[in-house]
């Protein structure tokens, strides 16, 4: 009997895509991170927080480039894979040709003007060189991440997962050996090749993919218009960019109002938040391409409950792992990381309120209300800012790591009140 039941939970389409999703994701995380470790112990804490600084700016840069359209390409695509319409087609060589110009030219101004973010921004005037690389970063970041959320849409996740353990492999080798050689550089050098290597990995996949379906002829009215998909991409767009933004100024005001050592201590604990985070994030299009194929209410529903309890289980899991090897995660980081289980305490709490904001977020998505989210994630990441600087400037004690985490957590338990209040009062009309 519970075999039986076991069987036909593993059989739901939810539970299927989040297990095959996990287990490609827990391989790139975890190698990812193992990699991180040895880097941040090669480099040092002032030389690794410099890393994070030219990391976190490039993450920051790129969100502007992918203008959301990964997760308009998962709802589009989950939307018309069943009925193999010749708009899945259209939409898929659309949104490249979106992504690649938006790519393109953000990454030709890094090129020509480096300067303004390593003397201006960054006052490290000898990173000028390395921003200029990194922009050839930009431009595969943004394309593998468009057709990530194609893949997904079409429910790929099992070739996923084989796919993203293989470049897990391949970025932690990199990493390490490349670091241990040429220090900072080749730390840098490392984050490009690996990721001009997953793109190609997902570009077979997809190619691969589109050879299969035989897609139907449809009348020139039912023409998907690059119109239209801007139209329903840009609110995202406007979140990620907010994000960014707010992600890159923590970087830049951890530097103004403290020091390089204490970005390094709040690089690494983020990175052990990503950790814990990593199945949430892995599962956000699982979730979002399952609610946009639902169409009966009740089910559209129940998916959201499975999520939240899913990502509750999930969060709470490596939490607790972490706490109870706090210890030896800051023995392996070294002397200079001496302030980290502090911060990342925090952090990890922090977490939890991320993890089920996260479900929040596709389902606004999965409905249209794309406007609303962009409303409640603009007010989230001005609390961040404007909290945190009120921590470093008025209680130095705390130091520019510990400032940020407990803003982060702050302002992110009360984004998760807001959401899911006005959802289930506004917006629910699915039970």
């Amino acid at each position: 009997m519970i075999v039986n039941k076991l069987i036909e939970r593993f059989n739901n389409p939810i539970y299927k895509d989040s297990v095959w999703a996990i287990i490609g994701n827990l391989s790139l995380r975890g190698l990812g991170l193992l990699g991180s470790i040895f880097v941040a112990r090669i480099l040092g804490s002032k030389i690794f927080g410099e890393y994070g600084a030219i990391k976190n700016t490039i993450v920051s840069i790129a969100i502007f480039t992918t203008f959301g359209l990964g997760y308009t390409a998962t709802k589009y695509i989950a939307d018309l894979a069943s009925s193999r319409s010749k708009q899945i087609h259209q939409f898929i060589t659309k949104s490249i040709k979106i992504t690649f110009i938006l790519s393109l030219t953000i990454s030709l101004f890094m090129i020509i003007l480096p300067k303004i973010v390593s003397e201006d921004i960054l006052k490290t005037p000898h990173l000028t060189n390395l921003i200029r690389y990194v922009s050839v970063w930009v431009i595969f970041n943004a394309l593998t991440t468009l057709q990530i959320g194609i893949i997904s849409g079409f429910g790929e996740y099992k070739n996923m997962a084989k796919i993203n353990t293989v470049v897990g492999l391949f970025t932690f080798a990199t990493s390490v050996i490349f670091t241990w050689f040429y220090r900072l550089e080749g730390a840098i050098f490392s984050l490009i090749i690996s990721q001009i290597f997953n793109y190609f990995l997902y570009y077979l996949l997809l190619r691969k993919i589109k050879k299969k379906y035989h897609f139907i002829e449809e009348s020139e009215t039912n023409e998907i218009s690059y119109k239209s998909i801007i139209n329903f991409s840009l609110p995202i767009a406007l979140q990620e960019m907010v994000y960014s933004l707010t992600s890159w100024l923590l970087t830049i005001l951890i530097i103004k109002f403290s020091n390089f050592s204490e970005l390094g201590v709040y690089t690494a604990a983020i990175q052990w938040s990503s950790v814990v985070l990593f199945i949430p994030v892995v599962l956000r299009n699982v979730i979002l391409s399952n609610l946009s194929k639902e169409k009966d209410q009740k089910n559209h529903n129940n998916v959201i409950k499975k999520m939240l309890m899913l990502n509750l289980v999930f969060t709470l899991v490596p939490i607790v792992i972490i706490f109870l090897f706090s210890g030896t995660i800051k023995n392996v980081y070294g002397e200079s990381f001496s302030k980290i289980n502090s911060v990342l305490y925090i952090a990890l709490f922090s977490t939890i309120f991320i993890s089920l904001n996260s479900v929040y977020s596709q389902a606004y998505m999965s409905v249209g209300k794309n406007w609303i989210m962009f409303v409640f994630r603009l007010f989230r990441d001005m609390t961040i800012i404007g909290l945190g600087i009120y921590l470093m400037v008025n209680d130095k004690f705390l130091g520019g790591a510990m400032s940020m985490a407990w803003a982060t957590l702050i302002a992110n338990l009360l984004f998760l009140v807001f959401m899911a209040v006005y959802y289930h009062k506004k917006l629910n009309r699915y039970g």
